[in-house]
């Protein structure tokens, strides 16, 4: 298929260990973000060289893209969410998926999610503002549960 998912890892010895090798896409929205690193779409492609073994895609690096997934302080339902609106206004077209818990919704269990309260994805051309954005998403952006 050309996607392959492993987990690794390092013991205390230094040995390192697979713990799981698939032959499947990755999770936590990492084909997402090839496909929008690359404006192509990976999703049709793959499909393409999985049933036809053709691939007629272009792909050509043209972003840097970062997922930042949330999850909420507190306990109980989401009660707000700071920071959005100034992501939004910095990223603008660059904030490309933006899936966080609504309001009054109960915080997810982090054991059975992959992406905890939500997510979002960011992609700019530059390295140093996409840097910039994802690091005011990592620490601007906040849910509150209650």
């Amino acid at each position: 298929t050309g996607f392959t998912h492993m987990e690794w890892f390092r013991k205390p010895d230094g040995e390192v260990v697979f713990g799981e090798i698939a032959a499947r896409a990755p999770g936590g929205k990492l084909v997402d973000a090839m496909n929008y690193a690359s404006d192509f779409d990976i999703f049709r492609e793959w499909a393409r060289a999985a049933c036809s073994r053709s691939f007629e895609g272009a792909p050509k690096r043209r972003y840097h893209v970062a997922a930042v997934f949330k999850r909420a302080l507190g306990r109980g339902r989401i009660k707000g969410v700071i920071g959005l609106d100034a992501l939004r206004r910095r990223c603008g077209p660059g904030l490309l998926a933006c899936e966080l818990t609504p309001l009054g919704e109960p915080r997810r269990d982090w054991l059975n999610t992959l992406i905890g309260d939500g997510y979002v994805m960011l992609r700019h051309p530059d390295l140093g503002e996409a840097l910039a954005m994802m690091w005011q998403a990592v620490t601007d952006l906040k849910l509150y549960a209650g």
